[in-house]
């Protein structure tokens, strides 16, 4: 008797199971289409090939050490959070608007010129740094005119740093940024 209830009870799961996850006549399995990208992220894509796209809204470069993204057209308000052990920059105030976010690895004492993503020179109002090193943003390319900010390493109570916005004085100047 207790042997054809279990069977009963796992035809009902494995039935169940089905129904979940099978896919409806006619549809197609949800893939991120072309059409669907914005077209900021297409630029981006277009002039820095290598990227696979991880999202509707999001590239990634080198395995993930580098991400960009850009607002979802049903959430154009919304924030990213940065990923713990990375730092960001944003387009717009509250860490919203398109964002980078770059693995340390790639940050060190040589420059690294926001002129290389398309749209991203004098763009940054916002920025996280969830990493233990040192980020100093320039004003121009090449690390050169004034120092707008310095971005300060993670403490070791593993709490972060952040700015929800860069001030007027700073606010779509910054050019480059190196980890000193």
């Amino acid at each position: 008797m207790h042997v054809r209830r279990l069977g009963a009870l796992l035809s009902c799961v494995a039935a169940l199971l089905v129904a979940l996850t099978a896919t409806p006549a006619g549809a197609q399995p949800a893939q991120h289409s072309r059409a669907a990208v914005p077209a900021q992220l297409r630029q981006v894509m277009r002039a820095h090939p290598g990227g696979k796209l991880i999202a509707p809204n999001v590239a990634a470069w080198d395995g993930g050490k580098i991400t960009y993204g850009v607002p979802d057209a049903a959430a154009p308000n919304a924030t990213h959070e940065c990923a713990m052990g990375y730092y960001c920059f944003y387009q717009d105030a509250n860490y919203s608007g398109a964002w980078v976010q770059w693995d340390p690895a790639y940050c060190d004492s040589s420059v690294g010129n926001f002129t290389w993503w398309t749209g991203w020179n004098d763009a940054i109002s916002s920025w996280m740094n969830k990493t233990y090193k040192k980020i100093n943003v320039y004003e121009n390319t090449d690390l050169g005119g004034r120092l707008l900010w310095s971005e300060p390493p993670m403490p070791n109570n593993h709490s972060w740093y952040a700015w929800t916005y860069v001030g007027d004085a700073n606010n779509d100047r910054a050019s480059s940024f190196n980890c000193p």
